[in-house]
């Protein structure tokens, strides 16, 4: 069974909670498209998505599905056909109204919940990430600097910061350069409210709930808990609380803490509340808290009552009044009273955490360059210069590898190989004479490069940025390798090349795969 979940918040006037979902997207039974089910469990949208299909969380009333195609962006209103013909390679969840998408060779943009777009973001924004219930988005530009921009796709911050975290409470943590020892407390606009020293404390999870930062002190090896104002100022210590190994973060007043042993509750003054007595606790929201004991989990209150018996495999998320949990290899929906509502065999809800900016145009010049230079055969002491090889490491050797990045986007390990071995032995014979009889003798001059023809350039490139779709970055480097070269097949390329006087063929060939292209140079004698 598989189950990918973002726990995310909807921005709705109403609070709404971490865990907490309107709709649900489901498959009712294995091997069946997915459906969409609402709070009680009826199937408001049946069988519409493909099994391998993706479904982003349902926020707003709206949701991304994503196939081979890229993401389209759906409604519950309207399930059968798409908002628009727009599709995406990247897209994150909906917060605010908004939602960050892009495609490769075109700028980031933000569109609104009808899939209108919104704003366009310049071609130095890299990368922007998925909106706060704030309002304001987190952008990096290609200088690897932060700022804020608001829904409208407006710079509110400049970018400026090297570190820079969601906007949550309406304030935001910032460093201008990764290693100062303050961390500013600033407004989205950049006023600052006050700091924290990292020197003295370490920020678990930069951000604030309910006017809370948690942090724990640099020297501290038990890691209890400080907690800090929006001013960086100390409120009070959790000191049964050991921040290393649960959540950091308020809501609705109660912090989970964990004692090196167990899980319990402390209230927002940090007075105990729940005794360590749990083996984990999870807080969702509406004083409710997700308890387990043993392998069993069930819902207590903040009195620690139990709300939910002990009788499921996990809690994953809640449905207004009702819980999605786990229950042997089956998913189901149950009341408050832990009646069955329906079951399941699997949920998803999934969503990209930022979109990019892909120049694959760029990148593909950046390899054709790179290919060009591999497509130039290299005698071995020319590699030798080249790479700074030396010569007795290379005895009995026909190749040699050497490391491709280009930009951390595409990677790669290139081996040069050669018809025959690159370092041979070179010999002298001298005449010995040992008193009874007179030999030849071969005496070796120590290991010199050979001169032998290259064989073959081949690499497995590994793309590593998601945001790059392989088969338009594939089509586009085809596209540049057919300037000045002989096409025989889709794919495969041929020039001739010089090396040690001799005219060789070289034939160059692309293989497209799922996240890599493979990569063949051979050299053939004329």
């Amino acid at each position: 069974m598989m189950m990918a979940l973002l726990l995310l918040s909807s921005c709705n006037n109403e609070k709404r909670y971490q865990y907490d979902y309107d709709y649900l997207p489901a498959q009712m039974s294995k091997g069946e498209n997915w459906s969409i089910i609402d709070r009680n469990g009826k199937i408001v949208v049946e069988e519409e998505y493909p099994a391998d299909a993706e479904l982003s969380p349902i926020q707003e009333g709206v949701y991304w599905v994503r196939t081979s195609g890229g993401c389209q962006l759906f409604s519950i209103q309207q399930p059968k056909k798409p908002l628009t013909d727009a599709e995406y390679a990247m897209a994150t969840e909906f917060r605010a109204g908004r939602a960050v998408v892009s495609n490769p060779n075109h700028p980031i943009q933000i569109v609104d919940t009808n899939g209108k777009i919104v704003a366009t973001l310049a071609k130095n924004i890299k990368r922007c990430y998925t909106f706060s219930d704030d309002g304001y988005a987190v952008f990096e530009t290609t200088d690897d600097k932060k700022g804020l921009l608001n829904t409208d796709g407006k710079v509110v911050l400049k970018a400026e910061y090297e570190e820079l975290n969601n906007v949550s409470d309406g304030v935001t943590l910032a460093k201008k350069k990764t290693d100062d020892s303050k961390c500013l407390i600033i407004n989205p606009k950049g006023k600052k409210l006050g700091e924290v020293n990292t020197e003295q404390y370490h920020l678990f999870n930069p951000e604030f709930h309910e006017g809370k930062l948690l942090v724990q002190k640099t020297d501290d090896e038990d890691y209890h808990t400080v907690v800090l104002d929006k001013t960086g100022k100390k409120l009070f210590d959790i000191r049964k609380a050991k921040e290393k190994y649960t959540s950091a973060r308020y809501e609705d007043g109660y912090k989970v803490f964990y004692n090196g042993e167990k899980f319990g509750l402390v209230d927002e003054k940090g007075e105990l509340v729940i005794r360590a007595k749990y083996d984990n606790l999870v807080n969702i929201g509406k004083q409710r808290f997700c308890a387990q004991k043993g392998d069993k989990w069930g819902v207590v209150n903040a009195e620690d009552e139990t709300c939910l018996d002990f009788d499921f495999g996990r809690i994953i998320v809640t449905m207004g009044e009702n819980y999605v949990a786990l229950d042997g290899d089956e998913v189901i929906l149950i009341d408050p009273k832990g009646k069955e509502l329906v079951s399941m065999h699997r949920v998803m809800a999934d969503a990209n955490r930022y979109a990019e900016y892909v120049d694959v145009d760029g990148l593909s010049a950046q390899l054709l360059k790179a290919i060009e230079d591999y497509e130039q055969p290299l005698s071995v002491a020319e590699a030798a210069k080249k790479f700074g090889l030396n010569v007795d490491d290379c005895k009995y050797q026909r190749s040699v590898v050497q490391p491709l990045d280009i930009n951390g986007k595409i990677t790669s390990t290139v081996y040069y190989r050669w018809e025959d071995y690159i370092a041979q032995e070179k010999t002298h014979t001298e005449k010995v004479d040992d008193g009874w009889f007179t030999y030849n003798r071969t005496v070796s001059d120590g290991y010199q490069w050979a001169k032998v023809l290259p064989e073959s350039v081949t690499a497995t490139l590994n793309i590593n940025d998601n945001a790059i779709d392989t088969e338009i970055l594939y089509r586009s480097l085809c596209s540049k390798l057919a300037n000045g070269r002989t096409k025989i097949l889709d794919g495969v390329f041929s020039k001739k090349v010089n090396v040690n006087g001799k005219t060789l063929k070289c034939q160059t060939q692309l293989d497209n795969r799922d996240s890599e292209i493979g990569l063949i140079i051979a050299f053939f004698a004329e």
